[in-house]
């Protein structure tokens, strides 16, 4: 049978954790510690070491306080967030599926008690360990593009891919420009949708990850410019080794028209770069019918993402289970 030490790291130990998750099928910017940095101090970075202390798997999270309550709370712009393990190479299959648990087993009851457990992991997660441990489990889904950029293009609902030839006939004009953007005018132009519709934009944590700037090179930006330089739609991308992810898009209200398709634009730019570079593009997507509609008629693929949590602390149940009651009170209306 294997055996596994799980240790939690010092600040200066962290780097070995993030080249871990860098290098990861499933690894995600959101998993290492320079992001969860950005949320506060008092971070727990574990790793799973093998018998040749190899590290195999292990977990960073950030213990945070929401109505006063600390937990290891679910955060913003952070697509997914729990453990990772480097699957079980033993045979027969059984052996390998049982270590496979027991390393995600291992992780989890490795944690301190906190008052809340909030993770989102891959749909190919096995549940097992987290049932075993008394979290709950809610489907979500992410839409991703995979394969080469013509494969995608070949995907492409005939109307969208018609909308997005006529965009880049512009482009190729010079009466729209792409360029990289700044993470402050991703703010700007959010704030200007949020004076129009209301939508809440929480400014303080955007500027904190728009100040994210990691040990290496992870981030882009970009942004959609008419001909006399007027901003009409930026976003903000970070990525692996293996899978660029979308973080937040922003177009502007005061400059975008149907005419110019400027999100369909930056989200063709953001897709080409990491096809083009070999890795998956994570639209870090949505279950509202408005925005996975996008998604799904630029001919992205839907996978499943399992949502977990945990509370210890009763009020914090009450809270989440009455947004629940609230949420399938009212569910979506889909419009067909």
């Amino acid at each position: 049978m294997e055996e596994w030490t799980v240790n939690r790291l010092t600040s200066d130990e962290y780097d070995s954790w993030n080249q871990y998750v860098r290098s990861h099928p499933e690894g995600s910017i959101n998993h290492t510690s320079d992001w969860l940095a950005a949320f506060g101090n008092d971070l727990y970075v574990y790793t799973l070491l093998d018998e040749t202390h190899r590290i195999c798997g292990g977990i960073a999270l950030v213990k945070t306080k929401r109505y006063g309550i600390g937990g290891f709370h679910g955060l913003p712009y952070t697509a997914l967030i729990g453990p990772l393990i480097t699957p079980s190479t033993r045979t027969p299959r059984g052996t390998a599926h049982t270590d496979d648990l027991q390393m995600v087993q291992r992780l989890l009851t490795s944690l301190p008690k906190v008052g809340s457990y909030d993770f989102t992991v891959p749909g190919t997660t096995d549940m097992l360990p987290y049932i075993w441990n008394g979290f709950q489990t809610d489907v979500r889904y992410h839409y991703i593009a995979e394969g080469t950029y013509d494969e995608f293009m070949g995907g492409m609902a005939k109307k969208k891919k018609q909308n997005l030839k006529q965009a880049l006939r512009e482009v190729e004009a010079g009466n729209l420009i792409v360029e990289p953007a700044t993470p402050e005018n991703i703010v700007e132009m959010l704030c200007e949708t949020r004076d129009m519709t209301g939508f809440n934009v929480p400014v303080e944590t955007m500027q904190k990850v728009f100040r994210f700037q990691p040990k290496y090179d992870c981030v882009k930006t970009y942004a959609v410019r008419d001909s006399e330089r007027h901003l009409l739609a930026m976003s903000y991308v970070l990525y692996t080794d293996t899978i660029s992810s979308g973080v937040v898009s922003a177009v502007s209200n005061k400059y975008r028209n149907s005419k110019n398709f400027a999100n369909l634009i930056v989200y063709h730019a953001m897709i080409k770069d990491a096809l083009d570079s070999g890795r998956k593009y994570n639209f870090s997507g949505s279950v509202m019918p408005g925005i996975e509609g996008f998604f799904r008629l630029l001919g992205a693929t839907p996978y499943p993402v399992y949502r977990v949590q945990k509370a210890t602390n009763p009020i914090w149940f009450a809270m989440r289970a009455f947004k629940r009651f609230q949420e399938e009170r009212k569910g979506f209306r889909v419009v067909e």
